[in-house]
């Protein structure tokens, strides 16, 4: 469990919410917003690297938190007893959802508490 970055539980959907089209963005806009991320993250990790393939060192530098963060995130290593592993996929994930969000230069709250919430919500 401690290899996975992200873990979804999906529920049933009911047959009256597939016929519901208006709800969600549909796959263009998400295309893009994916592609923008990408484009992002090659700019700012060099060597052709996407977030997955950060090294620590490279986390180290392109994963700073804000104060708010780096607080929120301090104590959720503690509650949660997170390994180096977790600590460093947190990070890669709570990055990547930054860069969805627009490639904000420094992770906020929003986007470690998004990032801890992928990773723990099935325990």
């Amino acid at each position: 469990m401690d290899r996975m970055d992200i873990f979804v539980n999906v529920m049933p959907v009911q047959v009256s919410e597939l016929r519901d089209v208006s709800k969600g963005e549909d796959s263009e806009t998400v295309r893009a917003r994916v592609e923008r991320a990408h484009a992002i993250q090659y700019a700012r990790n060099g060597d052709g690297k996407l977030n997955v393939a950060l090294t620590t060192d490279d986390i180290d530098r392109f994963c700073q938190m804000d104060n708010d963060a780096s607080s929120f995130f301090d104590k959720a290593i503690e509650k949660l007893n997170l390994s180096a592993r977790g600590y460093y996929r947190v990070l890669k994930v709570a990055r990547t959802i930054a860069d969805l969000d627009g490639g904000a230069e420094k992770l906020s709250k929003a986007h470690v508490a998004e990032a801890i919430a992928l990773r723990h919500q099935s325990i």
